[in-house]
């Protein structure tokens, strides 16, 4: 009983710290895709919309992205029916949002308490919380929690080791009745997981290679065990293929390539950033990682390759270290998907994949404790030191969330040669109407990323709205011919900066429009125009039959032929 009561006290005091040095997320607003979710969007303000979201893809409550089909896509409803209750409770302020997610990241550290425990066993249950302590600490996963959008892993994960947790238990029953229905709540529990987040179904690996206390297990009996969970699996993935109309997890091959290439300085980088608050700054996976060697890559695939050896080899001795190796990279392993799409962000994707490394730490502690017994005393203070630093450090992440402005100039502060933080400043002065303030920061985004084609679209957006047309003319001269995809907007300032004065070139501008961009709709739409409704139509056509022979134009001449035969 006395070592029940101080459990509780343990967690009780885990739980008040992380609560008094995360308290002023309270003061902070919204940030990048909140702003869409919550103050723009109004999806999740009207409750009607409940079913709804079980029927769309998660971007559909955003106003841009409500009727679009996108090429990689996430299907997570339970997280946006959570949206719906803060809605109801704080409208369009951030307050109940923020309890939620501070709740839920509560509720995650005592399911790390209680899942370490179950793996180490109840006589190491202080290393346990020392583990859930870290979890609830270390400061680059905790951007799950702070930023509000994040929370799709607080509900994955709690969900998860939930699931698990009863899966354990259920496999323990002693009769029939109790175990199918231990078995059954945990396959209910861990779906609701997946449609909380779908990153959740790569920990059914580390799931199926569960460190039993028999070594008696063959692969056929753990996947026999581990049937429930793998059939909620395969009916989440069923149902995100039939809302979804297919699975849409990457962009094409080359999307899916560079993704194989950039899982072993991700997972590197994952392990770094979960152990220690460096780097701690919002960060840009695509632009870190694509300016990266190909020597560079092959590095760190050695140093993985290496690492991986070594858990292998330590399996037998340390099966609570390599398994919760293997657990980290398992679930850390699809932000790689991410990793090569323009979106900010980092620290949210190691929060499911910190469990596994919490439990790994509570193992390695509990090892240098019993090998180490005259270096107790000094373990203790630098277990509690490193934990206070984690502590320090995660109070000034969560105020570099306060709004927009706060958290982007933080990210050029701490790396002022990552276009990101300029980029997405800049963007954020666009959407509040700061369209001068915008130029400066996309000025230097568009020098420091010359590949990346939303800043100088940002630029050109800003240069129009404060009228700087020979800006504008002279950036799409530049990008025009630079970008073959996604030009559509330097292409149409060409046109009708040429319309009247230079049809060859302005034809010119909207076939390569066309041949770029098939289906987009300004391009067709301006096309028609220029043949049927311009004061020059005639010549138009003329002009336009004439490069439509161009082999290089064979797409456009048979996606035209129609427009262009009704002209005849």
């Amino acid at each position: 009983m006395r070592s029940v009561w101080a459990q509780v006290g343990g967690v009780v005091f885990v739980l008040a710290l992380v609560v008094l040095v995360v308290l002023p997320v309270f003061d902070n607003g919204f940030v990048y895709d909140d702003v869409d979710i919550i103050e723009r969007g109004d999806v999740i303000h009207d409750p009607s919309n409940l079913w709804t979201m079980f029927r769309h893809h998660t971007l559909f409550v955003t106003p841009d992205h409500a009727g679009e089909e996108l090429l990689v896509d996430t299907y997570r409803p339970i997280t946006l029916v959570s949206f719906v209750w803060d809605a109801a409770v704080s409208g369009r302020e951030p307050w109940a949002y923020h309890l939620t997610n501070l709740l839920m990241h509560l509720t995650c550290i005592l399911l790390v308490f209680l899942f370490a425990k179950e793996l180490l066993g109840e006589d190491l249950w202080p290393f346990a919380l020392a583990a859930a302590a870290w979890f609830g600490l270390t400061p680059h996963p905790s951007s799950a929690h702070i930023w509000i959008n994040g929370r799709s892993d607080l509900f994955c994960t709690a969900f998860g080791l939930a699931a698990l947790l009863v899966w354990r238990r259920g496999l323990r029953g002693t009769g029939g009745a109790e175990r199918a229905l231990g078995l059954a709540l945990s396959a209910a529990l861990f779906l609701a997981g997946l449609l909380s987040k779908e990153t959740l179904l790569f920990a059914l690996p580390a799931v199926v290679l569960w460190p039993e206390p028999s070594a008696h297990f063959g692969l056929v009996t753990r996947l026999r065990r581990a049937g429930a969970l793998v059939a909620a699996g395969l009916g989440y993935l069923g149902l995100r293929a039939a809302v979804l109309g297919g699975l849409r997890a990457h962009e094409g091959g080359d999307h899916l390539w560079q993704t194989v290439t950039f899982v072993a300085p991700l997972e590197i980088e994952g392990l770094l950033g979960a152990l220690g608050p460096r780097r701690l700054h919002l960060r840009f996976l695509t632009e870190e990682l694509g300016r990266l060697s190909s020597s560079e890559l092959a590095a760190y695939a050695c140093v993985f390759g290496v690492l991986a050896a070594g858990a292998w080899l330590l399996r037998r001795r340390l099966p609570l270290v390599a398994w919760g190796g293997f657990w980290f990279v398992c679930t850390l392993a699809p932000a790689a998907i991410i990793a090569g799409m323009l979106w900010p962000g980092f620290g949210r994707y190691l929060y499911l994949p910190s469990v596994g490394l919490a439990v790994a730490l509570g193992s390695a502690a509990a090892g240098l404790y019993d090998a180490l017994p005259r270096w107790r005393p000094l373990l203790t203070a630098a277990g509690a030191l490193y934990l206070a630093v984690l502590a320090f450090h995660l109070r000034g992440w969560v105020k570099d969330f306060r709004d927009q402005e706060t958290l982007y100039t933080a990210a050029i502060e701490k790396n002022p040669e990552g276009a990101h933080g300029y980029g997405w400043l800049a963007m954020a002065y666009l959407a509040d109407g700061r369209d001068e303030d915008a130029i400066g920061p996309l000025v230097v985004a568009h020098r420091l990323a010359p590949d990346e084609v939303r800043y100088p679209k940002e630029l050109l957006k800003a240069f129009v709205r404060t009228e700087r047309t020979d800006a504008a003319i002279k950036l799409a001269e530049e990008c025009a011919p630079r970008y073959e995809r996604d030009a559509t907007a330097f292409h149409m300032t060409l046109l009708n900066a040429k319309h009247m004065t230079d049809p060859d070139a302005a034809s010119f501008q909207v076939l390569e429009c066309l041949r770029k961009e098939p289906s987009s709709p300004d391009c067709a739409a301006a096309l028609e125009k220029l043949v049927t409704a311009h004061p020059k139509r005639t010549e138009y056509r003329a002009i336009v039959q004439e490069k439509l022979q161009d082999e290089r134009l064979a797409a456009v001449r048979r996606q035209t032929e129609p427009l262009m035969q009704s002209l005849r």
